[in-house]
């Protein structure tokens, strides 16, 4: 029986231990990479359930500017931040609702958040530069949800979205 010298064991211990922790941290997805966090949310959009294929939060930057110049002055400002956004893939588009109102004309995203008992925890207003979306025609489209006005510890509480873009005109 062939004796293997201590050294060399954890030499060969080291390298494996290594070797493992280095595949772990290249087997993470982009967005565990850069802190993103997977959801399970179930979304609707009036009363028909969308096919999500992947959904996450995500920590993306925002910057906002204005400026203006004439003849003799001009002027500029701006500011950035940091915000938490809910993003989504789906085969469906987010449905459109006409509601008739004679006082004001006004478009919108109705955004309500429900529990697993089907309870609403939340109905906000969200303004359309709230929520952008991409897509490559109209086979898959990506929406992202700004949720800065979105309290998040309900977003712990919930179990499905509903989302309509609302016209009132």
């Amino acid at each position: 029986m062939t004796h293997i010298p201590v050294a060399i064991l954890k030499q060969f211990l080291a390298f494996t231990i290594l070797l493992l922790a280095g595949t772990e941290a290249h087997s993470q997805s982009l967005l565990e990479k850069t802190g993103g966090i997977t959801t399970n949310f179930t979304f609707t959009s009036a009363s028909v359930e969308l096919p999500v294929q992947s959904q996450a939060i995500v920590k993306r930057g925002l910057a906002k500017f204005e400026y203006n110049s004439g003849m003799d002055a001009g002027y500029g400002y701006g500011y950035g931040m940091e915000c938490w956004r809910l993003e989504f893939t789906t085969t469906v588009k987010i449905k459109e609702l006409h509601i008739n109102n004679d006082r004001s004309r006004k478009q919108y995203f109705s955004f309500n958040l429900c529990d697993k008992d089907g309870e609403t925890l939340l109905v906000a207003q969200l303004d359309e530069e709230a929520i952008a979306m991409v897509n490559n025609g109209d086979k898959l489209l990506t929406y992202s949800i700004n949720l800065n006005s979105i309290p998040l510890i309900l977003l712990d509480k919930t179990q499905s979205i509903r989302i309509e873009k609302v016209f009132e005109e």
